[in-house]
């Protein structure tokens, strides 16, 4: 039996930038709360009665199969060149059962991590932040 998600917390550093984005979502029984805090902007959304979206994105996220990543994904650094601003980021996900799934990373992600960052841009509803201003 595949355990319910009641929240996922998302969080992106860019040391040099001194920029950070993080995002929030807590699933209700029928709705969503989305926060979303960056450096320069911070905004709160509260949905209701959309069952069909929260599912999609759920049964999106249990594809990823999030608990087969790694703890932790780190950059291979090589000596013939030198990378100043490597994002970190960190992945919290919390389930209804109290039990936590911590992932974080440093310029490094897992292979589908490009389908994961499809997911929450669907959870922001505005297009500047997409990009995490960073």
């Amino acid at each position: 039996m595949k355990k319910q998600i009641k929240t996922i917390e998302y969080n992106i550093i860019s040391q040099l930038s001194e920029s950070t984005f993080n995002l929030k979502v807590n699933f209700l029984d029928d709705g969503m709360k989305i926060i979303v805090k960056g450096t320069w902007y911070e905004y709160e959304l509260k949905t209701k009665r959309n069952i069909k979206f929260i599912k999609s994105i759920l049964n999106e996220i249990d594809a990823l199969q999030i608990e087969n990543w790694q703890q932790h994904y780190d950059f291979c650094f090589n000596s013939n060149f030198f990378i100043t601003d490597l994002p970190s980021w960190k992945l919290k996900i919390t389930y209804i059962n109290k039990e936590e799934l911590n992932i974080d990373g440093y310029g490094a992600y897992p292979k589908n991590w490009n389908k994961f960052e499809k997911i929450i841009q669907k959870l922001m509803p505005i297009n500047s932040i997409n990009k995490y201003m960073i």
